[in-house]
């Protein structure tokens, strides 16, 4: 290689260099920036309760599981439940610590 493909290959350096630079303040940011949502996982269901020689109808709950799957602490403190497709109605459900 000549003194003028190393002069014009070295032209590129500052380039890459900025880019690596940039690639990596945007990795630092969105991982500093990941960790300081509240994540949960919700599962909610309909569950029956059998047990064994039962011959009456088993009783109906509803189960809700919550999991922090993130890093922050979080406290739940209520629930709020949403029905109706066009006409919608919001009910709160307050958590009592003791419950």
């Amino acid at each position: 290689m000549t003194v003028e493909t190393w002069k014009f290959i070295n032209t590129f350096a500052p380039w890459f260099s900025a880019l690596g630079s940039i690639s990596a303040v945007i990795v630092a940011l969105y991982m500093a920036r990941r960790d300081k949502k509240v994540r949960l996982e919700v599962s909610i269901g309909h569950r029956l309760i059998l047990g064994q020689g039962v011959n009456n109808q088993p009783p109906n709950f509803v189960m809700i599981t919550i999991t922090n799957i993130g890093h922050r602490e979080a406290q739940i403190s209520n629930l709020t439940w949403r029905t109706g497709i066009f006409r919608r109605s919001y009910a709160v459900q307050i958590i009592t610590p003791d419950a």
